[in-house]
């Protein structure tokens, strides 16, 4: 008898209640996929024993890739701070068009979702591309033309967009402003080529 597929439920944490903001941002995850993903990015950012945190997900077009991405976006946003400080997040993409394929989804929710701006109170530095919340935590969205531009942070969470068109020194970099707070890569493309 064939086994009937589970998905996986996302569990709850005191300081972010996934469903809850799902239902306030109009998400439901269409696959089995999704949610997978978005466990492993929770795992990952709760430090649990032997979570993956470094996560690549390869998919066809279509998929909801950028969907998912934001929703990852929040839960590393909306979390306490560390012994670093509140959390920490970029979102890089090989050309900041791609990147905007995840910013404008967020910032679309952050300042067009009733209650969620007043609730968060962001302060938006167009200049920098940086959003920082009420709580201190940050998201920026950079570009990896530039790869030196990558360095000097200490990042609880990056989200590359095609990731198959960022190079392999950016991706290196990324590593470095990870591993201090033990951070999670969440590396998002499309199934074509080599390497990721």
């Amino acid at each position: 008898m064939p086994r009937k597929h589970q998905e996986p439920a996302i569990p709850d944490s005191p300081e972010w209640e996934p469903k809850k903001l799902w239902r306030a941002l109009k998400f439901t995850p269409h696959s089995p996929g999704q949610r997978e993903v978005l466990q492993r990015v929770h795992e990952a950012l709760d430090h649990k024993e032997g979570a993956q945190r470094f996560i690549d997900c390869a998919t066809g077009r279509q998929w909801g890739k950028s969907t998912c991405a934001e929703m990852a976006l929040w839960d590393a946003l909306l979390r306490g701070p560390d012994a670093f400080g509140p959390p920490s997040i970029k979102i890089i993409s090989d050309t900041y068009e791609h990147t905007n394929l995840i910013w404008d989804k967020f910032t679309q929710h952050l300042f067009g979702t009733p209650g969620l701006t007043k609730l968060l109170q962001p302060e938006y530095s167009r200049e920098r591309e940086l959003i920082t919340l009420g709580n201190g935590a940050t998201v920026q969205k950079l570009s990896s033309d530039r790869p030196q531009g990558l360095t000097g942070f200490t990042l609880t969470m990056a989200i590359v967009d095609e990731a198959a068109f960022v190079s392999d020194e950016s991706i290196e970099l990324l590593l470095h402003c990870l591993a201090v707070r033990q951070g999670t890569l969440l590396a998002f493309g499309t199934a074509e080529g080599v390497g990721w």
